[in-house]
C-alpha cells in the first residue's frame, strides 16, 4: 500500500508540519537536544515493542473476564484501515528522512518516501490500547505511561512530528464508538480527524503564521480526547466489571 501512496503523492508536507510544531512551541530538535542521551534506548525499545504489547493487551482481554478482545480488534482494524486513506490526505514521511532536505519554505517538496506520518498510527495504537485498558486502575496507569513513552518514542525516532498525534486522538476514538455502533459520536470524531487534516492541508501556513489558534485547537482536542477516553472507561456494561472486581476481591488482587 504505501509503495502505491508513494506514487500517487510525490509532494510532500514535512516542512509544514515541522513549522506548525515550531508555532506549538517545541520541535523535534528541541526535543531531541533536551532529552538526555541515557533515555534514548529505552525510549527506542518502547517505539519498537507496540506489537507485542498490543498481543499482551489482547491476551489480558481473552483471558479476564471485563476483557473485550473482539471490539478491540475491530478498533484496530477500523483503524488501520482507515490510516492509510487518510495519509494522503496531507502526506508526510517524517524529519529522520527529510530533514536534511528542507528548503526554507511552507510548500510541499517533491521527495520519494513512505507518506505515513500523519496521522501517528504508533501514538493512536497505543492511545485505543488505553481506551481499551478495562477496569483495572493498573492497567490504566501502565498504559497511559506506555502511551507516554510511545509518544516520546515516536518524535526522537524522526518517525513523527509533535502535530501528528493530533489527528489521531479522533481517528481512534472514531473506531472505537463504530464497533460499539455509536454511529453519531464515531462520525463527529471522524470528522475530526478530516477537520485537521484538511485544516493541516489548506491553512497549514495561516496556522504556522497564527500560533495560538494552533495552540487553542490543540488544547481542544486533548481536553476532548480526555473526555472521551472518561465516557470510553464508563461505557463497558456496569455488571461485566462488577464481576471482575468480585473476581478480583475473591483472588486478593
Amino acid at each position: 500500500v504505501m509503495q502505491v501512496e508513494k506514487r500517487l503523492v510525490p509532494y510532500k508536507y514535512d516542512e509544514l508540519l515541522y513549522h506548525l510544531d515550531e508555532a506549538m512551541g517545541v520541535t523535534v530538535m528541541d526535543f531531541s537536544r533536551a532529552t538526555p542521551d541515557w533515555a534514548y534506548l529505552p525510549f527506542a525499545i518502547t517505539y519498537k515493542s507496540l506489537a507485542w504489547v498490543m498481543t499482551i493487551v489482547a491476551l489480558v482481554h481473552v483471558a479476564q473476564p471485563w476483557g473485550r478482545y473482539g471490539a478491540l480488534v475491530r478498533a484496530f482494524i477500523v483503524a488501520w484501515v482507515a490510516a492509510p486513506v487518510l495519509y494522503l490526505l496531507v502526506p508526510a514521511c517524517g524529519p529522520a528522512y527529510t530533514l536534511a532536505h528542507f528548503r526554507h519554505s511552507l510548500d510541499p517538496m517533491v521527495f520519494s518516501g513512505d507518506p505515513n506520518a500523519i496521522p501517528s498510527m504508533h501514538f493512536g495504537s497505543a492511545l485505543l490500547l488505553l481506551i481499551f485498558a478495562g477496569p483495572s486502575v493498573r492497567w490504566r496507569i501502565g498504559l497511559a505511561l506506555y502511551l507516554i513513552g510511545i509518544a516520546a518514542g515516536t518524535v526522537l525516532a524522526g518517525e513523527h512530528y509533535f502535530i501528528d498525534w493530533l489527528p489521531s486522538i479522533p481517528l481512534v476514538f472514531a473506531a472505537a464508538r463504530l464497533v460499539s455502533r455509536d454511529y453519531l459520536r464515531a462520525a463527529a470524531n471522524f470528522a475530526g480527524v478530516l477537520g485537521w487534516l484538511l485544516l493541516i492541508r489548506f491553512a497549514g501556513p495561516w496556522l504556522a503564521a497564527h500560533p495560538n489558534a494552533l495552540r487553542g485547537l490543540a488544547v481542544i482536542t486533548v481536553l476532548a480526547g480526555a473526555r472521551a477516553l472518561r465516557a470510553e472507561w464508563n461505557f463497558a456494561p456496569r455488571a461485566v466489571y462488577a464481576d471482575a472486581r468480585k473476581a478480583a476481591a475473591i483472588s486478593g488482587h
